[in-house]
């Protein structure tokens, strides 16, 4: 799904009923920031917690430290080549992201 703003994203999320595998949030959105929809979603009670990527306009070391919440995996710049988009999300959804030239894993407390 794609949402024009944050509250909008929220206001989808209490429609949807099935289980979120991975979510990509613009940790920049409007109205309700993305952060607060990824801390809405990682509320959300499903069999599997949603892996996340953030992206964010701004350098990504910045960012970094805000998003280390469990289940963010990856916080990216955008914009990013879309070969790139495809290697990050098969390594989120099942392999090693070391060694990913675009994206920053951050310290997630184990």
């Amino acid at each position: 799904m794609q949402a024009k703003n944050g509250q909008e994203a929220i206001d989808y999320l209490e429609l949807l009923r099935s289980t979120i595998i991975l979510a990509i949030v613009k940790l920049e959105l409007l109205v309700v920031s993305g952060l607060d929809v990824i801390w809405r979603l990682m509320r959300r009670k499903q069999p599997e917690p949603t892996k996340f990527i953030a992206t964010s306009l701004v350098d990504v070391p910045l960012i970094e430290k805000v998003v280390k919440e469990p289940g963010v995996e990856a916080v990216v710049r955008v914009p990013m080549p879309m070969q790139d988009w495809r290697k990050l999300i098969a390594a989120v959804l099942g392999e090693e992201l070391s060694g990913h030239p675009t994206a920053r894993v951050p310290a997630l407390p184990s």
